[in-house]
Order: structure tokens, then sequence, then C-alpha cells
């Protein structure tokens, strides 16, 4: 949203209404010109030099506001060296300056083309205008995420409903546009930190003075905010401008007793895979943790028996604290809870005001003596922050935990086998041979709803007597009982297997994801050796999402990762991915030992599963390039069959990335019809067009050729032959052999999502060349919109980051080792 913001404001700046105010020159091939009276005399500045004024101040430092004073008082600078040689004599008054500044087309320009806007109508208008919405968030928001944001605007601003967010959206443009900057804090410490917003974390940034410092805490596993993190590293970036922070677990548990940790402990493992489970430090003993499973009918009447079981006192002085806990989605059910347990006839005020009936999402942050939680699926279930919502009501009993419900208990609360969570239990070979394999077709029959999203099925074809549940997505049409739907395997737990229709998890790898897969393979092997490429880092990072999207099965090529890998079980899966991490950090922080991960690595179990996983994808490769073997080659998708004759077709909505148990779209319709597999699809040329069409649209751009041609100078006088083809911006070769790409990006693409989107057409360049240069660079028209984002694209995706500065110069983290630029 902060690039949005930024857009906004900047896109207020018009340097193409110079033109409205400027006449036709004196003489014929005179540009046109911008005329200001000062008495008798007419001041004459041509065209090109007041919006180079503009552009100037434009690339400038400093707020919105800050710049626009800049080109204005600029702007008299060379009004009066004009009248100095025009008229000498009035240019000697004393308050000419003055009188220059306050002139009415002076001020007019400045209305025209460099606007002043504030805060709050600045984002009325953003949320207002459909079309002003699209031209500040493309390429940074999509579809859904703009109608969420547009409402008409009310008639004034007083009378907005202004959010939380909308607060701090209007800090921030309060800061992009006065500079403004709120109170500092020498020390500051943020609680919950997990539930961040990234807007909030900039806004907790400007308040931390100079030399100042933090202290965060969170857990991850409790992430209910709207914005949920895979790891600390992102949150970490956004509270910090240089990068200083660290991170300390804290793995002891203080408040809920072990038995129920040690019951919420799968759910913890599959709501914050990266998260250690906390260590209980004491017991509550018997009756600590109660199931009680029941009937819609008897619902009521057993939340209410339960709630007198917990009730009373422990020393005859002090009652316990009850919290009843129910699912967000389901009012009704909070409704009859509270209205039975008001008229409990015989339990008094003081009892009843013990008592809390809560959402999931009321109860953070709470503490009681014990808890009672009242269907667990729906709360599983709703929506995609469903099961760490559940993770936290769970957690919130200091003395016991009673669990009632309906519905069958959330697979990600039952225990798999061998320890691990039901969530992902038992993916590898290990499984009893009553299960179908992994991503075996089934056509099942439903048979009806059993709770949540959860809909019984039974086995058609083939016949499987293991017990099937059909996973339906959150908000989705329920399948007809008794239709037929064709599905796959997606999961197992010790007493069901899961099926879905959703064909996501299942594509092949894509060949962009194959190159860089195999340099993720490769590296562990590398490092082993003691060698440590200049990307260790990220290919470490590429490693490590590859086994987690396995644990996680959030990702649309997770099938044939897993099997790439050689169908690896949890706790395998779980190493891999501890592994690369703990060896990112290493090389991140310049204390990497190699006989030290050379002793974890060759104790893992990994080195000849990697090594088969790249021999594999390297056959795929040369199977694509007709058996040549031809190195660079593009590995080639393997064939992954998918149900025939299907009666569903799957919606495909988006899927947040780290939601830990994808479900799926069963809207029963008409099947939507397959491409021939048959038909030959050359991939590498495909994308050649297509990279080529992106250039010829970024070259429309005058900036950005601007920069590109002011780059092919600089190279070219510093002894080089740069190069331009209809893909490649720029090409040089050194007289070393080092061979360096450069993108150039055009008019105000300088936030870190545009980084991004560079660094992966770079790539896509580099695999539609069948070869990889030695260094990548992107260049900016101006400075990066975000401090940190030179060093996070270049930790996180191995390129450098240079700009154009005002004077001419060149900028940016590698500018001193790019050839022709240092």
């Amino acid at each position: 949203m902060a690039a949005v913001l930024r857009r906004r404001v900047e896109d207020e700046c018009r340097p193409g209404a110079v033109d409205d105010l400027t006449t036709a020159g004196a003489f014929e091939g005179e540009e046109p010109v911008f005329t200001v009276s000062v008495g008798s005399t007419t001041l004459r500045l041509p065209r090109s030099g007041v919006v180079a004024l503009v552009e100037a101040a434009r690339r400038g430092d400093g707020s919105y506001r800050e710049r626009r004073d800049r080109f204005r008082s600029r702007l008299v600078d060379l009004l009066l060296q004009e009248l100095v040689a025009v008229a000498p004599r009035r240019s000697r008054d004393a308050t000419i300056r003055r009188d220059l500044e306050r002139n009415r087309r002076v001020e007019r320009l400045l209305e025209r083309v460099w606007p002043s806007p504030g805060a709050r109508e600045a984002l009325r208008t953003l949320y207002d205008s459909p079309d002003l919405l699209r031209a500040c968030s493309d390429g940074v928001l999509d579809d859904a995420e703009r109608a969420a944001l547009h409402r008409p605007r009310s008639a004034a601003a007083a009378d907005e409903p202004w959010t939380l967010d909308d607060h701090v959206c209007l800090e921030e443009l309060r800061h992009l546009i006065d500079g403004e900057t709120p109170r500092r804090y020498g020390h500051i410490v943020i609680d919950e930190a997990q539930d961040l917003t990234p807007m909030q974390a900039r806004a907790l940034r400007r308040r931390c003075a100079a030399g100042g410092s933090m202290t965060v805490l969170g857990d991850l596993a409790q992430s209910t905010g709207p914005h949920a993190y895979a790891d600390w590293d992102r949150l970490g970036t956004l509270l910090s401008d240089h990068g200083d922070w660290k991170v300390e677990t804290l793995g002891t548990s203080y408040r809920v007793p072990s038995e129920v940790m040690g019951f919420v402990a799968p759910l913890a493992r599959v709501a914050g895979p990266d998260v250690p489970v906390p260590a209980a430090v004491r017991a509550a003993g018997e009756g600590a943790v109660t199931t009680v499973a029941t009937d819609a009918a008897r619902l009521l009447a057993d939340a209410e028996a339960q709630v007198r079981r917990l009730l009373g006192s422990d020393d005859g002085r002090t009652l316990r604290s009850v919290a009843v806990v129910v699912p967000d989605t389901d009012s009704a059910l909070f409704d009859g809870i509270t209205a039975r347990l008001a008229a409990l006839p015989d339990v008094g005020d003081d009892e009843r005001g013990a008592v809390s009936v809560l959402t999931a999402a009321q109860v953070k942050g709470m503490e009681y003596d014990h808890v009672l939680v009242v269907e667990p699926s729906a709360i599983a279930d709703g929506g995609p922050v469903g099961l760490r919502r559940l993770y936290v009501a769970l957690t919130r009993s200091t003395q016991s935990l009673t669990v009632l419900h309906t519905a069958p208990l959330p697979e990600a609360l039952l225990p798999g086998d061998g320890g691990g969570d039901a969530h992902e239990a038992d993916l590898g070979p290990a499984a009893a041979t009553a299960r179908p394999e992994i991503g075996t077709d089934v056509r099942v029959r439903v048979l009806g709803h059993t709770g949540g999203g959860h809909y019984k099925v039974e086995a058609v074809q083939p016949r499987l007597e293991r017990p099937l549940l059909l996973a339906v997505r959150h908000g989705s049409a329920p399948p007809p009982v008794g239709s037929l739907l064709d599905t796959w395997v997606l999961r197992h737990t010790s007493a069901v297997s899961f099926v879905t229709v959703d064909g996501r998890g299942r594509q092949p790898i894509s060949p962009r994801m194959s190159v860089r897969y195999l340099a993720a393979l490769d590296v562990p092997a590398l490092l082993a050796a003691g060698t440590v490429p200049d990307d260790a880092r990220t290919r470490l990072s590429e490693l490590k999402g590859m086994a987690n999207r396995c644990l996680r099965l959030d990702q649309q090529d997770w099938l044939d990762v897993w099997r790439l890998l050689g169908s690896p079980d949890r706790e395998r899966l779980a190493a891999l991915r501890d592994l690369a991490g703990e060896a990112g950090r290493a090389v991140s922080s310049g204390a990497f030992d190699t006989a030290a991960f050379r002793s974890v690595w060759e104790a893992s179990g990994w080195p000849d599963a990697l090594l088969a996983a790249r021999r594999d994808l390297e056959r795929r490769a040369a199977d694509a390039s007709g058996g040549s073997g031809e190195s660079g080659a593009t590995p080639a998708p393997p064939a992954v069959s998918t149900p025939q004759d299907t009666a569903t077709t799957v919606v495909a909505e988006p899927e947040p990335k780290d939601q830990p148990m994808p479900v799926i779209s069963a809207d029963v319709t008409a099947p939507a019809a397959e491409p021939d597999a048959t038909d030959p699809v050359d991939a590498s040329a495909s994308l050649r067009e297509l990279l080529g069409s992106e250039a010829a649209a970024d070259r429309t751009c005058h900036r950005h050729e601007s920069v590109r041609h002011r780059l092919l100078s600089r190279l070219h006088d510093a002894g080089l032959s740069p190069v331009s083809d209809p893909i490649v911006d720029v090409r040089v070769t050194a007289d070393s052999g080092l061979c360096v790409l450069f993108e150039v990006l055009g008019e105000g693409r300088t936030t870190y999502a545009d980084l991004r989107a560079g660094a992966s057409r770079l790539r896509e360049i580099d695999s539609a060349r069948s070869l990889t240069a030695d260094r990548h660079c992107l260049v900016l028209s101006g400075p990066p919109a975000e401090p940190w984002s030179v060093e996070a694209a270049r930790d996180s995706h191995g390129i450098d980051v240079v700009w154009l500065t005002p004077d001419g110069s060149w900028e940016g983290a590698g500018a001193d080792g790019v050839p022709g630029l240092g």
C-alpha cells in the first residue's frame, strides 16, 4: 500500500501541464516559451528549461511539498537571471524576488504542474475513483484488493468513516506530502507483532528515534491479522532501516499446562510450520483436556452442562473464570449459549459474571482458568486464518480445556502416526497399504455434510475401504448429495483420507521454477565442498521453500516437488527446511562454517535424495531438448494425470501463500474443455515473444529510453561495447569475460514491488536466451522509493540496483563494481 500511496502523491506532479501555459516562439523554429511580465518587461523561459526544472526537482530528495518549493525557487532563479540580462536596473529592486514568487503566472504554473493536495483529500479521491485507484495500484494490487478499497467519498472529509487502517494511510500521506514525522522514542515495545500490517510497521518505524531500538514480541502461529507472515524476515526488514535486527526464540510456556500444549501441538505445527512448539513448565493433572462429542439437537444443553461443571471456586473464596469460545461466523450459536447461560435459575450473579461468551476473534490476548471451545471445525474453516484462530482459542486456559463438537475434530488436531501432525502426516511411502497414494485420482459420490467445510464421500472408482472426506473451500457452494466428483487424494490422517477437486497443487514444475530448483538442489553440495556461491542465500531460501511447499500444500506444484524430492515424510521435510534456513542465516551473517555444515549435511540423509532430484530435472531438460542434453536447456514439465470426464469445474480463486490447509470449490457445472496434451508447445519461443512485447511497450516511455540511452552512452565512454536487442535493454561483456544484463525500469517504477518484478524479468530473459549472465542489474530513473529495498533485492534476488542522479552520475548498490559505472 505504501507504493500505491507514493504513486498517488507523485502522480499529482504533471510536467506535461507546462504546455498549457506556454506560447509560440517569437520566430520560426523557436520552441514554445513560458512568459512572465514584470512591469513593462516580458521574461521568456524556453519550455524545455521549465520541464527540466520540474524533472530535476521531482527526482530530488525530500517530501512532495519540499520538492515543490524547490521547483518554485529554482524557477524564480531562472526568471531573475533573465531579468538581469534584459533589465538590469529592474532586477535590483529589493522586493523583486518576492514579487516573482507571487506573480500570478508563476502561481498558475505551480498550481497546474505541481498542485498541492492534502492527505485526506488525496486518500478520499483515491478510494472514490476506480480509474485513479487502478492507475496507482497497477502491478501492486489485484482486482479484488482494489474492489475492497473502493468506496464513494462522503460529502465532507469530516464525515468520512475513517478506519484504523485509513489513519495509518493518512499518516503515510502526511509524511510523503509534508514530510511530517510523529514524535520519536528511544525504545519501543511492540506486543502481538505478528498481526501488524506492513503499513502499521512503517508507522512504528517512523516513531523510533535515530539510534533507538525496539523489542518486538509475537507468535507467528497466532497470526490472525489481515497480513500473515511466513517468517520474521519481512517484518524485521519493515521495522528496521538498516537490517540490524535479530530473532530470539522463547520456547517456554508458563501459562498453558503441558497437557493442553500436548493436545494443540499438531495444530501448532500446521499454524506455524517454522515456529517451535513451546514447552510447558507445569502440568495441571487429570482432566486438563476433555473432548465431548455431541449432536446438533443437544449442543446448547451440553454447552450449559459443561459450564456448570466448570463453575465454582477452588479455594472457597475466588471464583474460577470460564470462557466459552464459539465460531465468529455462527451468531445463532453465540446468541443461544448467551441466552441459555443468562437464564440459569440456580446460578448467582457473581458466578454468572465469571463466565464470558466470546467469539474466537474476541478471545485473543485473554486468559481464563477454564476454557470451553465449541465447534472447533467451524473455527478452523473460518477463512485463511481459521487454523491460527483456533490455535489461539485453544491456548487461553491456565487450568483446563474442554472441546465440545458435533462435527469431527479438525484433522490438524488429530495426532498422526509416529507423532506427526494430522494435517500432513504420512506423506511418504511408509503409509499403510490401505491408504491410496497421495495424488491418486478417485471418483467419489457425495454422501453428506459432516460439518465445517468437509463432506463425507465414498470411493466409486477405484473402490476403497478407507473413509474419505472431501474438503471444500470456505464460502463455496456445497456439492449436492449424490453428485459424482472426480477428485484426487490430498493428504491422510490416521483415520481418514482427504480428497479434493482442486488441481492447482498438482500442477507440474514450470520451466522457470525448474531453473531455480536446479540451482537450489545444487547449493548444499557446493557448501559442503567449501564453495560459497555469491547467490548462496537466495538458493538456500529456494531450497527451504521447496520443503515448505510440501509441508504446507500451498503452492501450484507442491505435489510434483514432493515426488521430485523422493516422497519424503514430514519429519524429513522439516529437517531439510531447517537445515536450509540455518545455513542461509549463517551465510547472511558471515558466520558460515564449512566443516560444521558438512557434518550436519552428511548426517541429514538428504545428499543422495537431492542428487537424484537434480538428475531427474536434468533428465527432463534433456527430454525437452530432444535428447541432446544441451547445456542450459529448460527442463520440461512432467506429465501429470488429471481426472477425465469430470463433472466439476474448479474455481481458481487466489489462495493465500501461507494457508496451511488448501481446500476447494466444488461448484457443479459442465466440464471445462481440456487442452490437447499432444499439441506441441514451444515454451521458450512463447516466452521470448512475451518478453519482446513487454520490452517494446517499455520503450514507448520517454523516461525509460532516456535512461537506457544514457546507460549505453556511459558504457561506450568506458570503452565497452554494449548491445541491445528486442528483449534485452542493455547487455555488456567486460574484457574479463564478465557478462552483465541491465533491465531499465521506467518512470515512477522505484518501489520494491517494481524491483521484484524486474528481477523476475531478468531471470526470464536468462531462461529465454538459454544462457545465464554473470551479473544482473536493475537501472532506475531515480532513487528507490524504500531505502531498504536495494539491500533486500540483492539478498533476496541476487541483483544489483543502480539509478541515475540529477547530475548525471550513477549511484546504488553495486554501482562501483558494475563495468562502466564505477
